[in-house]
Formats: C-alpha cells, structure tokens, sequence
C-alpha cells in the first residue's frame, strides 16, 4: 500500500530533531528513463515504529539529503504515480551514501493523490478512498462501527445503520469479499470487531468492476492487519473502560524468508446501557381523527462477551508463488435485560392502563471462516499476477428470549410470551484473477467469481395459557424458512496511462438465482435475473499537486432473506416487522466528478455525485388490522418498492496542518434526493365496516440534509497527543419521516511510553451524552415522536505494548519480500 509521506511533515520531523549528526544523502531517477525525480519523498521510520521520524525530499536533480540519529530504520522511497522504493531494516551509524535509486512507474495504483498531513491517515486513489484506522486515536479501543463515525463519507445511527453519503444501501466486505466474521447483520458484525485487530478500511463509492455489483451506494472494505517484516513482532493491548467494559487483545507475526504465521485475537466483556422511548397518537385511517395515544419507555442493558480469532499461514514455494490459508472464528454471548412501561390514553387523555413488560433475551452468535488462496507472480515488478481462491464461511445465530406483561393499573389479564429462534448461513466462494500488464502503464485484468448461499431460519414464538397453564404456540408469528442465493460473475477491465489522462474501464455479469421456502405458509418461489455492470474511471493530472477525476458505475441491491420472509418479527407485540416476498432487486446508476489540490500544509478534495435508482425499497407503516387485549392497533412495517430517486451532493474533505503541533482533518457532505414513489394503501370501507378499499397512496418526497465531521490534532511535549472527533448529523426529512439534528463529541489523549514501545490512551466515546436519535414519523395511521439512546457515554483506558525482534536481510531495491499481500484483489 503506497503511503505518502508530505514535505510540512519531512520538514518538522528535521525541526524536532535538529541535533542529528548523521547524513544519509542518495539520488532518485525514473527507472525507464533515467529522469530525476523532483519531490519524491524520503522517509525513515525507526525498526518498531508505525510513523516516520525524520524525512524530506529531493531537488530538482532528484538529489536528497537528510540528517537522522544512529540507529535501524526502514527506509521509504515515494513519488506519485510510481512504486514504492523500500530498505528494510537498515542499520546507520556513519554518514551514508545510498547511491543512485530508481522507482518503476505503478501502473495499477493509476494515479493516486497526494494528501498533505500525518502519513497514513488518508489515502485517495482513482477508485477508492483509504482510511487508516491505526492513525486515529478516537478510535483506538473502540470497535469497527464506532470507528466508522470517523471516516469520511460514512455515517452511523445511533441503532448502528450504516450509510454511505446518506444512503443506507451499503455493502460491508472484509478483505475484498462477503465474510462470515461480519455475519447476518452487518452493524452486529462489526460492532463485536476491535479496531486493533483493522489495518485500514477502504470507501469504495463507485467500484470498479473487480468488486461486487451488491450495494447501491457503494463498497465499506475492511482490511484485517497481517504483518509484513522479517522476525517475529506484534502489540498486545488492554482496555478497560466505564461503563462497564473489559477487553484484552494482541497482533502476532513471525516471518522467515520461507513463510510467514500470522495470528489476532481480541476478546471483550462490557455491559451497554440504553433506552428508548416513543409517543404515539393514533389515528382514524378514514377521518384522520385522534383514537387513542400510547406513551411506551424501555430501559435495556446489552451485557455480552465477545471475542475474534484469525490465525494464517504465508507459504512462499519462491519468490513468485505464496500459498496463504487463513481461518477466523468469531463467538458472541449476550444476555440482554430490558423493561418497557405501556402507559395508554383514551381520545380525552384519560390514563386506561399501564403495563410493565419484562423482556430477558439470550443471544449466542458464533461465525467461521476458512480461505485458502494460491498466488503466482510472473514479472519482478509483481504486476503480472494470477490469484486463485477458495473460501468456505458459515455463522449460526441463536436466539431465547421470555416476556412477562404486568398491569399495574387497567383491568386486564397478565400474559407472558417466548420465543426461540435459529438461523444457519452457510457460504461457498470460489474465484480467480488475472492482471496482465501489457505495458509499462497498461494492464489487462479478468476473473471469475462464484458465491453459494444458504440461509435456514426456524422461529417459534408460544404465548403462555394461564387457565390450562400450558405455552401455546402463536400460528400467527412462528415461521420456518429456507433461502437460497447463487451468483455467477465474470468481468474484465483494462487499465492504461496516456500522457496525464489515466483510465480505468471494465465490464461485469452477474447471474442470480434466488430460491426460497416458507414452510409454514407452504410458500415457493424463485427469482432469477442476469445483469450487466459497466464501470468507467477517468483522472487528469494537472500538475503535480492537482488532480481531477470522474467515474461512473451501475450497481444491484438484492432483497435480503430477512426482508422476503413474509412472517413478522417479534419483539415489540405493539409493532411488528414483515418481509415482503414480492419484492424486486434496485438498480442504481452512479456518476462522480470530483477535483483534488495540494498546497503547503493544505489538501483539498471537492466531489460532486449524481445518483439513480430504479424500484428504492423504503420501509412503509400501516395499520395491521389487529389489535392488542386493550384495543390498541397493532402497527406493521414491511418493505416495498415504491418508486424511483434521484440523489444528487457535494462532498469536501481537507486536511491543514499549519504547523508541527496541529494537524485539522474536515469533511461535509450536503446531499439532496427526490423522489416519484407511491404504494397501495388499505382502508376500511366507510360503507361497509366489514370490507376494505385500497388506495394508492404518495410518497413523493424532496429533502435534503448534510453532515460534517471535524477532527483536530495536537502533539504536546513528552509525546502526547490530543485528538477530538466533533460530528453533526443536520436534520433529515423522508416520506414519512423526520430526523432531528444530533452533535456529538468524541476526545482522545495518547501517551508514548518505552521509547515508542508502549502507549497509554484515555478515549471517551460520545463526552456529552448527546448521540441520541429523536424522529417524528407520520401517516395515515398514527403520529409518533421517538427517541432512542443505543450506547451511552462510554470512557476507556488503554495500554498497549509494541514488540519486535527483527532479522537483518541484505537491502532490497523493492518491497517484494516485505509487502503483505493486497486483499483487494477481488
């Protein structure tokens, strides 16, 4: 991965250690013309660190000269455009010539930009964006979906739904492909996933036709961490934090010239508090006059262990062919307890009972994973290369939940419900890829993938007869399901330089066959649709500091097995959730304009998008037609397709560090969508109370809304480091839908100890308990004002320990040895 190191950075870094008294000088040429190379960067991070200590860049003869302190460093060698240039391990102790250094040009990173600011953060290439978590201390002890709060681009609700620039239609892969480590839910999945144990994660918002076509708003990557130098190294970490929270984890990795093992595990115990509460008014469907209100409040503590392990092995039969296997495991408890108060109203206001409800659920998820992969290189500059792979996944999800109704005031019956649930997903995946360059700045890439899913879900739910004292099962809610998924793909994609232009264009089929089974409506249906996915990425160079970039792309979302299950879920008896069977895939056509720029201490990037979407699916609510034991409606929520969207934004990032001490990362996305959708609505007949009309009813909705995320930094003496996460989520209307605004705060304050060796770090996730979600909702049906707190204000103390003892190799005039590989290779 190409890390770019900035020349504010190169200069501060010689500020702070002035006293150097050892000069390492060299010169950098363009490999295939001889041409000196003004600008390129020269970093030199010392043997155990993560960050460069001292660096600079060369003249316009390409000459460099640079002070450093005696010691053992790994040497980096970076200019746009170009591969980088590494000597690992490297021991100085006396004035040192590196002589003449030449870098080959890269012609698959295409283009890349540069970003002024700490090395590593942000990386911005033509297709993707990079973010590297291990950078960012807000997000250190945290988990995956905390962290994501940080990246540019993505926004979290407080109920862990991810959206890509608004749009929740996100795919999340680990390593460049679908994991069993994520699971069935992704917010789930990666909430029981440590920070520590991610390399990077990748936003993908227009992905080229190597990835997946799933995902209408685009690709959220996960790249796990897998060590890459000589010896054996890696960090153990310890986290404890208030509320109550336990977790200790660790990074190993030992490397020989022959293989490489590789091994994570984290482990977490913590209790997270947290509360909801929703008004409702229900409405006539006929006259639109109150009926009744409901005022509901729940408490619920989420109290769980979980922990993830992956271990690998790299076997190198050479220098050009590396056989890897990897598995992972991952295993979650939870024992969440919650109590709800029901306090219900008649059209006067006049209180008409209030019922406790006791809720104890019993969570186990377990996931695993297994990938073998072969890999063959055929040209020394490791650009000519041939991936197979297989990779075999499965997760099964447990669940037992009890619910005890208790009327304290209201003439009505107790009750008490159960339910059990099982879900089994299993996954097969089988792929290969071809990149052929064809010539210095040209390549040629074709692969072939094939995914097999299977998904059995069993639900029960009893409710419990008081007169025969016996549980009784609820025909109504229990349902049993198996679903099927294949997907066929192939795609090819030709990449070239031409001058300053670089282009990137492929082409992508995908074939679905959807088979399902409702066992308990004696339901079967199939769906099959074959697809073509064109993508189109295009940069102009124009100069060395600016970059302008344009891309397009088609893109698939499949209804998930959940949303074509036509049975409701059941947790909420007031407000139930159903899948819809009828349900058809959307189809999304993407386009991005966007314009990079660099200066002293400043980088820019303006991204203009465009977006439309055929058949959006949105969640409606109706009125079932049921009522509860005290004449209470009984709300549903399923899935629909009700139309088409046009979104369309403007996306700024900035980073500006004007000085050594402080470093300013900025971001705002302002986005706007409209949408022509409606759906059939059913009523009760004003003539006949025993039938009912439909109606089609309007959806037709424009809005817009914006988000911004402000992080600044700044390093005090005796190497501390302060870091705060300021984000704002602005007001957002849908259909029927209205979000208020929410501001919250995260800080960071980092300690290097042992010479770099150690760390401690105070994290306090949300400081003023302000990451609160407040919606109104209307329709036809009811009027509601909510509010729900998932996690409250989380502070975490924790320290972590670096180890590396390192094996001396002779130098290396490029990183063939070193490099982990690149998952993104899909």
């Amino acid at each position: 991965m190409v890390r770019i190191i900035t020349l504010l950075l190169c200069l501060t870094t010689s500020l702070m250690y002035g006293n150097a008294k050892i000069t390492v000088t060299g010169k950098i040429l363009e490999k295939d013309t001889n041409t000196p190379l003004e600008y390129a960067t020269v970093s030199f991070t010392e043997t155990g660190q993560t960050s460069p200590k001292y660096g600079g860049i060369t003249d316009e003869n390409g000459v460099f000269s640079i002070e450093v302190e005696k010691g053992t460093y790994i040497i980096e060698i970076e200019f746009i455009g170009f591969k980088p240039f590494f000597l690992d391990n490297k021991r100085i102790e006396n004035d040192l010539d590196l002589g003449t250094l030449y870098l080959s040009v890269d012609a698959q990173s295409l283009s890349e930009v540069i970003v002024k600011g700490e090395k590593g953060l942000f990386e911005n290439k033509l297709d993707k964006k990079i973010y590297n978590i291990g950078q960012d201390l807000t997000a250190q002890s945290t988990n995956v979906l905390q962290a994501l709060n940080n990246v540019p681009s993505v926004s979290v609700s407080v109920d862990g739904g991810i959206a890509l620039r608004g749009n929740s239609n996100v795919r999340i892969l680990v390593n460049g492909k679908p994991s069993g480590l994520v699971g069935i839910s992704d917010a789930q999945g990666l909430e029981r996933l440590s920070s520590n144990a991610v390399e990077s994660i990748e936003i993908i918002t227009n992905p080229s036709a190597r990835y997946d076509a799933e995902g209408a708003s685009g690709i959220i990557n996960i790249i796990l961490k897998k060590g890459r130098n000589l010896g054996f190294n890696g960090s153990v970490q310890a986290v404890m934090g208030v509320p109550e929270t336990f977790g200790i984890g660790g990074n190993l990795n030992y490397r020989t010239n022959k293989f490489n093992v590789f091994a994570n595990v984290n482990f977490e115990d913590a209790k997270r508090p947290g509360h909801e509460s929703v008004n409702t008014t229900f409405l006539d469907e006929t006259t639109g006059t109150a009926t009744d209100f409901l005022s509901q409040r729940q408490d619920i503590t989420r109290d769980g262990s979980e922990y993830t392990m992956a271990l690998g092995v790299d076997y190198y039969f050479n220098e050009k062919n590396t056989l890897t296997f990897m598995g992972l495991y991952a295993n979650e408890d939870n024992d969440n307890n919650g109590l709800s108060t029901f306090n219900t109203f008649d059209v006067d206001g006049t209180l008409t009972s209030t019922r406790l409800r006791d809720q104890r659920e019993l969570e186990e998820d377990s996931s695993d994973e297994y990938t073998l992969t072969y890999k063959s290189i055929f040209d020394e500059d490791e650009e000519h290369v041939l991936m197979v792979e297989a990779k075999y996944d499965s997760n099964t999800e447990i669940e037992s939940a009890t619910f005890e109704d208790t009327y304290s005031f209201g003439n009505f019956e107790d009750a008490q419900d159960r339910t059990a649930a099982e879900e089994r997903q299993r996954n097969l995946l089988i792929q290969a890829d071809y990149v052929f360059p064809f010539s210095e700045t040209g390549s040629f890439e074709a692969g072939y993938r094939s995914t097999m899913r299977t998904i059995k879900f069993n639900s029960i739910v009893e409710k419990f007869n008081s007169d025969t004292n016996i549980w009784e099962l609820d025909t109504n809610l229990s349902n049993r399901m198996d679903y099927g998924e294949d997907i066929y793909a192939a795609y090819s994609q030709y990449a070239n330089a031409f001058g300053k232009f670089t282009l990137l264009a492929g082409l992508r089929l995908e074939i679905t066959h959807i088979d399902v089974t409702q066992f308990t409506s004696d339901i079967s249906f199939d769906k099959n649709y074959g697809n073509l996915f064109p993508s189109f990425h295009l940069g102009y160079q124009i100069t060395e500091t600016s970059e302008l970039k344009t891309s397009y792309g088609r893109r698939i979302s499949r209804p998930s097995f959940r949303e074509l299950n036509p049975f409701s879920g059941y947790s909420n008896d007031l407000n139930l959730l159903s899948g819809n069977p009828d349900l058809d895939p959307v189809f999304t056509n993407s386009l991005e304009l966007g314009y990079a720029k660099n200066w002293a201490g400043v980088s820019l990037e303006t991204i203009g998008y465009f977006q439309y979407s055929k058949d959006i699916v949105q969640l409606i609510t109706t009125n079932s037609g049921m009522v509860n034991e005290e004449n209470i409606p009984i709300l549903i929520t399923r899935p629909l397709n009700v139309g088409t969207e046009n979104r369309y934004g403007l996306e700024v990032s900035s980073i500006y560090s004007p000085a050594n001490w402080l470093r300013v990362n900025g971001t705002i996305n302002w986005f706007r969508f409209e949408q022509n959708a409606s759906f059939d609505n059913t009523l009760l007949d004003l003539n006949d109370n025993d039938a009912h009309i439909t109606q089609r009813q309007s959806l037709n909705t424009t809005s817009s809304s914006w988000f911004a995320r402000l992080s600044p930094k700044i390093s005090l003496p005796n190497d501390i480091d302060v870091q705060m996460g300021l984000q704002y989520d602005a007001p957002f209307r849908e259909a029927y839908t209205t979000r208020r605004g929410m501001l919250v705060a995260n800080v960071s304050v980092n300690k290097e100890l042992f010479k770099g060796r150690g760390a401690i770090n105070l994290n306090v996730s949300d400081l003023f308990n302000s990451r609160i979600s407040r919606r109104e909702a209307s329709n036809t049906s009811f009027l509601s004002n909510s509010e729900s707190q998932y996690v409250e204000r989380q502070f975490n103390l924790t320290f972590t320990y670096r180890f590396k003892n390192t094996v001396e190799n002779r130098d290396h005039d490029n990183n063939e040895d070193y490099e982990e590989d690149d998952y993104d290779e899909s």
